[in-house]
This record gives structure tokens, sequence and C-alpha cells, in this order.
């Protein structure tokens, strides 16, 4: 159960839901996400950090 409620944490902020949309469609590298979201490279990284780390 604390895994379940730790991915919901995970994907419940709009830009990582907007990363899991995006990556559902296939392989990007973060320069491309930074690109497709318009978000900086930092942001990108640390909500992937943060998605990675929740499983």
């Amino acid at each position: 159960m604390k895994e379940i409620l730790g991915a919901l944490r995970a994907a419940g902020e709009v830009t990582r839901l907007r990363l899991l949309a995006v990556l559902s469609q296939g392989e990007f590298n973060v320069t491309e996400l930074t690109r497709i979201l318009q978000q900086s490279q930092p942001r990108i990284s640390r909500h992937l950090k943060l998605m990675t780390e929740a499983g």
C-alpha cells in the first residue's frame, strides 16, 4: 500500500502528469523533454528523480 501511495504522490503534480503523458508516447532525453514541456532542465531532472524514487 505504501508503494501505491508513493507512486500516486509522485504523479500528483501537473508537471509530473505532463511528463507521464509525454513519456507514454515513447522515449525522450531530458533535452527533448525540456523543449516539449517548456520547462528548465533542472526542473525536469528533479521531477524525473522524484518519479524514479517513487517507483
